[in-house]
């Protein structure tokens, strides 16, 4: 094909294919020349383009989500929903508990922040149950110590920390035994032998002649004296339970009978209190800490017997010792002293 073939072929083109789209042409045309090539794709790259962004995107669609106003049925349902997990008895609680109720020393600080179980830290799934202590740890607090001399010295305090919580019925709580089983056994032991012996003189007494038995009456009054004595001890001793960290003390107390002198019963009854080095059961003693639900239970059913306290008698309601008033009263004292000292500085002024 010649060279003028060629022309009228490419002028025949030019004239069928004409521009039909005249104005997309032109938008694009006027687009490329504003902006430069790919910015678009750029922008959705930097905003979408890879995990971090994503996640970011994300991000902002619920902030934006999260600021217009919530129904009160969605303000109920997610309070419902977080409450059911935080508020379940199963991990205790941080609490400012005093670090003693000594009122004779001065400690700094004064209180410190331990965990604890309780109405008021966890939830159960009835009001029949209650939230108590599972387990628990004795932890060293070291505080400083001033006594009426401003002596200052360091002191190491065992307080009680909760570990972990748990539901206990209250109708079905278990009695908390505080007697060695060793110590009531051997009583239990030497009453079956004053029986035996009691049993064995009977019969003899069967075999022996009258002026044998007469002989024998005295010792026979004496022994059932010794019998009843140690039958008594044995039913006291028994019926003696004393909450967790007490111990049992043994009291004689002479009971004159209407029997010929030097005759006298001697029953012999028990206390429940600290011995001088248990710390932790001077805090119970001194109002500073409750006893157990269990030990409450104990003492409401009369199982067991309430603590001895230092400033009252044992609340059952509260499940623990009267506290001191000593420091109450004392600053009580203090302000209405400080009262009557600026009462006094304005009685100056109006003078002056």
């Amino acid at each position: 094909m010649g060279a003028l073939e060629e022309r009228c072929v490419q002028n025949v083109k030019r004239q069928d294919y004409v521009d039909d789209e005249p104005y997309r042409n032109t938008i694009n045309d006027q687009m490329q020349r504003d902006s430069a090539p790919g910015v678009i794709t750029e922008q959705k790259y930097s905003e979408v383009g890879n995990e971090k962004a994503v996640q970011q995107a994300r991000d902002r669609y619920i902030q934006e989500n999260n600021k217009r106003p919530r129904t009160p049925h969605e303000l109920a349902t997610d309070h419902w929903h977080r409450m059911i997990v935080a508020t379940k008895c199963r991990k205790p609680m941080p609490r400012v508990i005093p670090v003693s109720n000594n009122t004779s020393k001065r400690y700094e600080p004064y209180a410190t922040i331990l965990h604890r179980c309780g109405e008021d830290t966890g939830c159960c799934g009835s009001t029949a149950s209650v939230c108590t202590v599972k387990r628990y740890e004795v932890v060293m607090v070291y505080v400083f110590s001033y006594d009426f001399n401003y002596r200052k010295e360091i002191e190491a305090l065992p307080m009680q920390n909760h570990t972990e919580c748990h539901c206990v019925n209250r109708g079905s709580l278990l009695m908390h035994d505080s007697m060695p089983r060793g110590k009531r056994s051997g009583q239990h032991h030497q009453a079956q032998q004053w029986q035996q012996r009691q049993l064995l003189q009977q019969q003899s007494q069967q075999q022996l002649p009258p002026s044998t038995i007469a002989h024998w009456r005295r010792s026979d009054i004496l022994a059932k004296l010794q019998l009843q004595k140690q039958q008594n001890l044995m039913e006291n001793m028994l019926s003696c339970h004393c909450p967790q960290h007490f111990n049992v003390f043994e009291e004689d107390v002479e009971r004159h009978a209407h029997l010929p002198r030097p005759h006298s019963v001697f029953t012999r009854k028990c206390r429940c209190d600290c011995l001088l080095n248990n710390v932790m059961c001077q805090r119970f003693k001194t109002g500073e800490e409750a006893i157990s639900l269990e030990d409450r239970k104990c003492i409401l059913e009369h199982n067991c017997k309430p603590p001895v306290c230092l400033y009252g008698d044992f609340n059952s309601k509260l499940g623990k010792c009267p506290g001191s008033t000593i420091a109450s009263s004392s600053s009580s004292s203090s302000s209405s002293s400080s009262s009557s000292s600026s009462s006094l500085q304005r009685l100056e002024v109006a003078l002056n």
